[in-house]
């Protein structure tokens, strides 16, 4: 499906549409992307996307945040009909999937509410590569309400306590400006997941650098820097789409972090955005501890949403 403004414009009304699913994301991604439609007719009523990856025949290789099913505007609406209209196509897309790839794995949007087309595929089957896992997985949803005036007294009593202290503790030091620099990000993020054990590698920060860049020129990213004086100590990114912005990357910068650091770059950040007139963001997985209880102490609302796998079939 090459109609980028068509599938655009899915993405635009579907609730489970989102930055990720965009043309302009899905062509950052550095091994490739598939999407396809559903029609009825002449009517676009689904849409199935996920990257594509270097495996021969994977659906999906988690390189996105979402992933899977888009249902239009239409079929969305919470009626009877509605609902087996949306099971009727997942099982559609299902069997697409098993005829065509060997293993499976999309983290679908937290506003597909009923995943009982993948719990009852092959229901029955002994066979575990017929089968589908569902991994529950957790974001956090918050409010810019409180933000489009400055760091409101709302949005800090709303906070966790320790946040509330970091937030005192660096209020009157940090200050945060929107920045292109790229090389201060991606040396903060290659330093952190070094010092987490987990390396990367500088194809992924290559092509980190091409998918931010891509974003920012675009208008729907940007990048916020907070200094402690004039040294850059923190930095963030996020990006947006016509519903809610998106908390990306962030790392500290340098040999020398202090706690209030990442409190300050994120809550600086939600004024920007809510200048912008961005409604909420979206943190974009609360899933390890550390990551967790710190998106968590903002204090959002919790989302469930489900990571679905079916393990590679043997040659």
């Amino acid at each position: 499906m090459e109609d980028d403004g068509a599938w655009d414009a899915l993405v635009r009304e579907s609730p489970q549409g989102s930055l990720f699913a965009t043309s302009l994301f899905l062509r950052t991604l550095p091994d490739g992307f598939e999407r396809r439609w559903v029609l009825k007719g002449e009517e676009q009523v689904a849409g199935l996307y996920f990257d594509a990856g270097a495996a021969p025949r994977a659906a999906g290789q988690r390189a996105l945040i979402y992933s899977g099913v888009l249902f239009s505007a239409a079929v969305s609406i919470n009626t009877p009909s509605n609902r087996s209209r949306r099971f009727h196509i997942t099982e559609v897309l299902i069997a697409w999937l098993e005829r065509d790839y060997r293993s499976v794995a999309i983290r679908l949007s937290p506003h597909v509410e009923d995943v009982r087309p993948f719990s009852w595929h092959a229901y029955h089957s002994r066979d575990p590569f017929e089968k589908y896992t569902l991994t529950p997985e957790y974001t956090s949803y918050l409010g810019l309400g409180e933000f489009s005036s400055g760091v409101s007294a709302a949005a800090v009593t709303r906070m966790g306590q320790s946040r509330r202290n970091l937030w005192r503790q660096g209020q009157a030091r940090g200050r945060t400006e929107e920045m292109s620099r790229l090389d201060l990000l991606t040396r903060g993020y290659s330093e952190l997941m070094e010092a987490q054990g987990k390396p990367v590698t500088a194809a992924t920060t290559r092509a980190l650098v091409v998918q931010i860049s891509a974003l920012i020129s675009a208008g729907v990213g940007a990048q916020y820097v907070t200094y402690d004086g004039n040294r850059p100590v923190y930095t963030t990114v996020f990006g947006w789409d016509s519903k809610r912005a998106y908390s990306l990357y962030s790392a500290p910068i340098g040999d020398k972090p202090t706690a209030w650091q990442g409190t300050v770059c994120y809550l600086h950040a939600f004024e920007h955005l809510a200048a912008r007139g961005l409604c909420e963001v979206d943190f974009e997985g609360v899933n390890s501890p550390q990551r967790g209880w710190f998106k968590l102490g903002f204090g959002g609302d919790l989302r469930q949403l489900f990571l679905v796998t079916r393990p590679r079939r043997p040659e």
